[in-house]
């Protein structure tokens, strides 16, 4: 499983980063967090082979 959380203005990195951390304990191969404003990411777990994910142009995508 692969868990993507984007923050949006009403959440917080630091919070969006635990409860991803979270997921990533109970099961899920790999979770990111994406914070638009400031680009900035967090990977948990492994990455799945074969797994590409554009970094850019999913925040670039939220239109900010």
């Amino acid at each position: 499983d692969v868990v993507v959380e984007i923050v949006s203005d009403y959440d917080s990195f630091p919070a969006q980063v635990r409860k991803t951390r979270r997921y990533v304990e109970q099961g899920a191969g790999y979770g990111v967090v994406i914070e638009p404003k400031t680009r900035r990411v967090e990977e948990l777990g492994e990455r799945p082979a074969g797994l590409a994910l554009d970094f850019d142009r999913i925040i670039d995508a939220g239109g900010r």
